[in-house]
């Protein structure tokens, strides 16, 4: 075994103890058998690559990329290997890894994902996320854009194509909304941020964005929606008083019926507690305060 100052540098041995050693005591156990089959096909083929940590003899394990091919050497057919330091490579790929990791959670956290469509070759790229929202499995590849306009809802698909011709044509970013229908049947409510990709001639080739399952957040606002609008029909079809009071947000709702039992003018707005307590009695101002106290703090129910 031949080799330059460099290797000793690199191994912390002596010239002397490299010429005792056997190339696998220069790697860990773990990697002895992809070095030896390395050696074979390059002794098979002419040339072969692998990485693997090169250790020291402190034992200190470096990422190195290493090269072998077939060389004659005064008649002797030798294995040359070339060994180049590729830890700031690696780090750089666990970086990358760790980051689309963390970009991956953030997604599904988010319910957001991201895509591209090139207008050229009408190729798109869906990040995982977005194949989760449109219920396409990831091995099928991205919905063709003929079939994902098959799964839109009719009534948004106009309002779609008008932001899409829009783009185009003014090279602004859009933000939209529209119904969509899963390939099994689920509709879903998506919002999607679109942006234009434009070319040195100013051409628009590739368009990309982000997609949000805004689902849950939609449905919940049309029940509570729902819900607001049976209570105003019962507020105004009793003769009761009621109200509604959020005192974190000091927002407070009256029925017409409340105001006229307390002599406000609804034109005025909600009055504020104060003003609404000098219309208690004055006797019975403190036991109504208690009551409200009692009722913030121990989510109590009193009469």
């Amino acid at each position: 075994m031949r080799w330059n100052d460099n290797f000793s540098d690199v191994t912390g041995y002596s010239a002397e103890q490299i010429a005792q050693m056997h190339p696998t005591q220069f790697f860990d156990e773990d990697d002895h058998e992809l070095l030896l089959s390395t050696v074979q096909s390059v002794f098979e083929n002419g040339y072969d690559t692998m990485e693997a940590p090169f250790v020291s003899i402190d034992g200190i394990k470096t990422p190195y990329f290493f090269t072998g091919s077939i060389v004659n050497h005064g008649g002797e057919i030798c294995l040359q290997g070339v060994g180049i330091d590729i830890s700031e490579t690696v780090e750089a790929r666990k970086s990358l890894e760790n980051a689309n990791i963390r970009l991956k959670t953030a997604q599904q956290i988010a319910h957001l994902g991201y895509w591209e469509w090139d207008l050229a070759d009408n190729q798109s790229h869906w990040s995982e996320e977005v194949y989760a929202i449109c219920g396409q499995e990831m091995k099928n590849g991205p919905i063709r854009q003929k079939e994902f306009v098959k799964l839109i809802h009719p009534e948004d698909l106009r309002h779609l194509k008008q932001s899409h011709e829009r783009i185009l044509k003014t090279h602004t970013p859009q933000e939209i909304s529209f119904r969509f229908h899963t390939p099994k049947g689920e509709l879903r409510y998506l919002k999607s941020k679109i942006s234009p990709v434009i070319n040195v001639l100013g051409q628009c080739v590739r368009l990309e964005g982000t997609l949000q399952d805004k689902t849950t957040s939609t449905l919940n606002t049309q029940k509570l929606k729902i819900y607001n609008e049976r209570f105003n029909i019962i507020a105004q079809t009793t003769s009761d008083a009621i109200f509604e009071w959020n005192p974190l947000e000091h927002k407070a709702w009256w029925s017409d019926s409340l105001f006229n039992l307390f002599e406000f003018d609804a034109k005025d707005g909600i009055p504020s507690f104060e003003s609404w307590l000098t219309k208690i009695r004055q006797e019975d101002q403190h036991k109504v305060q208690q009551a409200v106290t009692s009722t913030i703090e121990n989510h109590q129910l009193h009469w």
